[in-house]
């Protein structure tokens, strides 16, 4: 469970990022975006770290994989597309100059999140209570 808290921890720290970025950069917006995909890819690793080996990724790729190979991930389409779309987004934001970033990417950027959240933040939180050390 080492792996998972790590992740989670990064989660968590990413998420506070996220939360901050408005305010504190609100000329770079574009960013936030990037932010709150990586606060996704924490969790989402979190979530593979508490399941079997096969789910392991270590890269994009392999996550986006994982997540079809989970049947309990990929029977959510909703989740699928939130996730997707959040790395496309991220993507465009780091590697297209030309990219401009609207609010609605923004709004839709932030939805996706929380649906990432909706579904594994629960059952991350149990499996690491349950494995808590005091």
């Amino acid at each position: 469970m080492t792996d998972a808290r790590a992740h989670h921890d990064r989660y968590q720290y990413m998420r506070g990022l996220y939360d901050a970025y408005p305010p504190a950069l609100p000329a770079h917006r574009d960013w936030e975006i990037v932010v709150g995909f990586y606060a996704a890819l924490h969790l989402v690793q979190a979530y593979f770290c508490t399941k079997s080996l096969r789910f392991q990724a270590a890269r994009h790729e392999d996550r986006i994989a994982a997540i079809r190979r989970s049947p309990e991930l990929n029977k959510s389409h909703q989740f699928v597309v939130a996730y997707k779309t959040l790395q496309d987004v991220s993507e465009q934001v780091r590697y297209d100059p030309g990219f401009k970033v609207a609010d609605t990417h923004l709004q839709t950027a932030k939805e996706n999140l929380e649906t990432v959240e909706r579904m594994l933040q629960a059952k991350v939180n149990r499996v690491l209570a349950a494995h808590h050390s005091p």
